[in-house]
């Protein structure tokens, strides 16, 4: 199972995003000649780069299954094959690619290291789509350009299989990219600001298939035209795993030896310096597989690595870029019962020059709850899982442009933040004035409520109904699409879906006071929906609240019985919090106070957040005319909005 999580982080979020300038310059190094008074001759370019292990093929179909991958092939159809599993939409492709290009924009790269990507079509596919290709969709035409190199997957076991060291193992099959939509071949990619002018690749030749779990992978590199530095993405194979292993068919889960295991991880090892060593100056990006630095020592005595120190006060050094469910314990259907949630290093950034930054975007992990107590369906394949409201940035609502929202409410993951902001333009990549609010806490229901002031320019972000952030915004322009919620649009993406339950989003026509925001956030609505069950009456209206009945009130509906159920539909603001009604009834007839707001008896059932309440009162006298209203009430206050007057009629004896 130690695929399982560690996939997933790699699948929907970087495993390593790391801005880095080689040469450990500030800015590019330039060098003034006669004739060349802007220094543009010697100009060289500095490499913002990030790698990152897509998960792009990762297998299993059920939330339990080893390498399982939310997104690997898309979002549920509510089709379903002739197994009961699942049909896939097709959007994962896109998605993941959609992330990428995202994490371009917000750090302005110019090369993305891939690991665990499609790339082509397999023969004889027509339907599918592969990652390269939507990254080329997505990319500016002409800007970019890519290279890759394929890798060989163990082959699913299918009777005998050749005996363990076989040269067919060697060279064997088995690395198309598998189907529901996915095509191409499962490679190693590079992605470039520039022209790529040369490149290679340098198989491990590691043995795969016969029981063994890991890919024989390669090592890729490229030069591109302009730059001083060549870029190198590798993905390397530990075959610990395949240590422990019991025999339960012949030739199959047989175990190798530990010294086997790690004289496999050294061969690919070897391989990667050896072709590093080539390149005055290189950036080598990738999945390592292992999270003991020692090791590495190889690399690390040839490169500098981008995490091993801190680049501002505060910044963290040796963050953790894989999440692993270890621990596990399943039901007899497959389903967890339980799991211990761990972290770890495996995804490293290492160049021949210095770092400006480094950063690992492990909030976008998979921090899904599998359990079958909470997702029982998706175990069995029924469903697609919904991802953690704690997965990543989120977007809890903004509008529409043309290639950027206007306005954006959103959870920032990176600093754990609740921000409003607005774009300065409507176009490509992240220019935008922030309110921003630290401390948001996950798992909480938050009311947050963003203002802005277009004759003053300011913008206010309230958390609860208190000022927290602002910030000013003067390059007004018009957003005309939709009113969205749950997602944001960056670069023409439609991206940020937001990760958990969002309630109540409103819009207002006006910039609302500080003071009318703190109101409305704490404001308990007066009930609505209220009503008494009554018979049909020919001529009468004989249902809901009565406010008029006539001169003498004989137009009141009529109760169905002389213990009539009162009901009402209450709200409040936190949809945390415990709400009811607290009912008020007399007896118009003789002018006799029955039931009194707040007093025993008056209080109907609990609901949490909203919901229709009620309350059946005492027994009544025939034939008389009743009065009743209600209040909504919490645990907090009793001052809370009262509704209008209703009435009816009791049926005479």
């Amino acid at each position: 199972m130690r695929r399982f999580a560690a996939r997933w982080l790699h699948a929907w979020a970087p495993a390593l995003a790391a801005v880095l300038l080689v040469g450990g310059q500030a800015t590019p190094a330039t060098a003034l000649v006669p004739g060349d008074p802007t220094a543009t001759g010697y100009t060289r370019e500095s490499v913002r780069a990030a790698t990152w292990n897509m998960c792009g093929e990762a297998g299993g179909r059920t939330a339990s299954d080893a390498g399982y991958c939310p997104w690997r092939n898309g979002a549920a159809t509510g089709r379903y094959d002739e197994d009961g599993f699942s049909i896939p939409d097709g959007s994962g492709p896109r998605r993941k690619m959609e992330g990428v290009v995202r994490l371009i924009n917000e750090h302005k790269l110019n090369a993305v290291l891939l690991q665990e990507v499609c790339v082509g079509r397999t023969p004889g596919d027509t339907t599918g789509t592969s990652h390269l290709d939507e990254l080329k969709k997505l990319l500016p035409a002409g800007e970019w350009s890519f290279a890759s190199a394929g890798v060989t997957r163990p082959d699913d076991p299918h009777g005998v299989e050749p005996e363990r060291g076989d040269p067919e193992l060697l060279d064997s099959e088995g690395s198309d990219c598998r189907g529901d939509h996915l095509t191409g071949t499962l490679s190693n990619a590079i992605a470039v600001k520039g022209k790529i002018t040369w490149r290679s690749e340098d198989d491990f030749g590691t043995p795969v298939g016969t029981g063994l779990s890991m890919n024989s992978g390669t090592i890729l590199c490229a030069e591109v035209e302009g730059w001083e530095s060549h870029l190198c993405s590798t993905h390397i194979s530990n075959f610990h795993s395949d240590t422990t292993k019991k025999k339960e068919k012949p030739h199959w889960e047989v175990p190798i030896s530990t010294e086997t295991a790690a004289a496999y991880y050294q061969k690919q090892l070897d391989i990667v310096e050896r072709v590093v060593k080539q390149f005055p100056s290189v950036v080598l990006g990738g999945d390592f597989n292992t999270s003991n630095q020692t090791t590495l020592k190889p690399l690390y005595d040839l490169m500098a690595e981008c995490d091993q120190r801190a680049h501002f006060p505060g910044d963290a050094v040796n963050e953790h870029t894989k999440l692993t469910r270890t621990n596990e314990a399943t039901s007899t259907d497959g389903g967890y019962t339980s799991y211990t949630m761990t972290s770890s290093k495996i995804d490293y950034l290492f160049s021949t020059g210095g770092f400006t930054g480094c950063d690992s975007r492990t909030e976008f992990g998979d921090r899904t709850d599998y359990l079958v107590t909470t997702q029982p369906e998706c175990h069995l394949g029924k469903r697609n899982c919904r991802p953690d409201a704690d997965a990543g940035t989120s977007a809890v609502v903004s509008q529409d442009g043309t290639r950027v929202s206007g306005m954006i409410l959103f959870y920032n993951a990176g600093d754990n933040s609740w921000r409003f902001g607005l774009p300065r333009a409507d176009a490509d990549g992240w220019n935008i004035d922030q309110a921003v609010a630290p401390g948001a806490v996950k798992g909480q229901w938050t009311r947050l409520t963003g203002v802005y002031d277009a004759s003053t320019g300011k913008v206010s972000l309230f958390v609860d109904g208190t000022k927290k952030a602002e910030t000013t915004h003067t390059a007004r322009w018009s957003a005309t699409g939709p009113f969205v919620v749950g997602r944001d649009l960056v670069s023409g993406v439609r991206n940020a879906g937001f990760k958990g339950r969002i309630q109540r989003a409103e819009a207002f026509a006006c910039a609302l006071r500080d003071d009318q925001v703190a109101s409305y956030a704490g404001t308990v609505t007066a009930p609505t929906g209220k009503n008494v069950a009554m018979p049909v009456v020919e001529g009468m209206n004989s249902q809901g609240c009565h406010q008029h009945g006539g001169l003498y009130g004989n137009a009141f509906g009529i109760a169905a019985t002389l213990t009539p159920t009162l009901t009402a539909t209450v709200r409040h603001p936190d949809p945390s919090k415990d709400v009811w009604a607290e009912f008020s009834l007399w007896d118009n007839t003789t002018s006799t106070q029955i039931l009194s707001l707040g007093t025993p008896g008056s209080k109907s059932s609990t609901v949490k957040g909203q919901g229709t309440v009620s309350l059946t009162v005492p027994t009544l006298t025939p034939g008389h005319s009743y009065g009743w209203r209600v209040r909504t009430a919490d645990a907090t206050t009793n001052n809370n909005p009262v509704s209008a007057n209703c009435h009816f009629l009791t049926p005479a004896a």
